[in-house]
């Protein structure tokens, strides 16, 4: 028999595995059939196997497919890394930019 979670438990195993979530997301997921689950009496039940094939899906194209060899992994946690630094420097310019409006207002 497969083993049920509950959507808390769920979560947490996300959580372990690097996925930045929240119950709420994970119970919205359930709800929106992202991730496969069993509703019964308003409670949502969700097999193991199907948090881990929910994983591969949200990992597939990224640095943590399973499967891929070390040069695509490389190369895809280069440009990961490079992607967050222009995100870095964007918030860095959207900060400055409100850091004068505020001190405008004073």
């Amino acid at each position: 028999m497969r083993e049920l979670l509950t959507v808390r438990e769920a979560t947490e195993i996300l959580q372990s595995c690097g996925i930045e979530c929240q119950f709420h997301e994970v119970k919205k997921w359930a709800i929106e059939g992202k991730i496969k689950a069993k509703h019964e009496n308003r409670v949502y039940r969700i097999g193991l196997d199907d948090v881990y094939d929910f994983l591969e899906i949200l990992w597939k194209g990224s640095s943590y497919e399973i499967g891929i060899n070390d040069e695509t992994k490389i190369s895809r946690l280069i440009q990961e890394n490079k992607e967050i630094k222009d995100r870095i420097i964007q918030l860095e310019k959207e900060n400055k930019i409100l850091r004068q409006k505020l001190s405008s207002l004073k």
